[in-house]
């Protein structure tokens, strides 16, 4: 069986011997590093066949960014994005207590997309008893450490008792790409300036 295989008019692929010969000039390549030098310059060339390509990084073991990367990694999930250099500049300017942590972290799980509502599963608005039972935090600590995430502009609450809605602030953290303008301004309109452009 012949285990020659066309690159292209100039190359051809011995895979059973891990080479490949160039019919011009009788040069054989056989180094992992001289593969993938000759499979940048076949990248150019329009008349490579590429599924062989793919032939090619595997009998040599050459690995592609997708290879490295699943790059559609729960792809049908919702994200939440968080603004990293703007979260790391905001937390450096405010001294937020371990129960306040504890919560923000809990939390940022349940953003609603395009709301940035904090929401359960149901899509309903957390109750405190809901909360307590999630962080395993007191009625007092849990209020205090709400209080807290207000006051310092993580979240804003709107409404009373179980028509109450916990805002994320957006500049910080929001779910997927698109935030209401409403949930902009609202933490605009209660004084929260960004540290950073991101």
């Amino acid at each position: 069986m012949n285990s020659y295989i066309n690159l292209c008019k100039r190359f051809i692929l011995d895979e059973k011997n891990k080479k490949i010969i160039d019919l011009e000039t009788g040069e054989i390549f056989t180094d992992k590093d001289e593969i993938e030098e000759l499979l940048n310059v076949l990248k150019k060339d329009k008349e490579i066949n590429r599924n062989i390509e793919k032939t090619i990084r595997h009998v040599w073991g050459i690995k592609t960014k997708t290879d490295e990367y699943f790059l559609s990694w729960k792809k049908n999930s919702w994200f939440v994005k968080i603004y990293r250099t703007e979260m790391r500049k905001y937390l450096k300017t405010v001294n937020l207590s371990p129960h306040a942590g504890l919560l923000l972290v809990h939390i940022q799980h349940y953003i609603e997309h395009r709301t940035n509502k904090v929401v359960t599963p149901n899509n309903t608005s957390f109750t405190n008893k809901e909360l307590q039972e999630m962080t395993g935090m007191g009625r007092d600590k849990l209020r205090a450490s709400l209080n807290e995430l207000e006051e310092k502009l993580f979240i804003i609450r709107k409404g009373n008792g179980s028509a109450r809605e916990i805002f994320f602030n957006p500049y910080l953290m929001c779910s997927g790409n698109e935030v209401l303008k409403d949930v902009i301004d609202l933490f605009d309109k209660a004084g929260y300036k960004p540290l950073t452009p991101y």
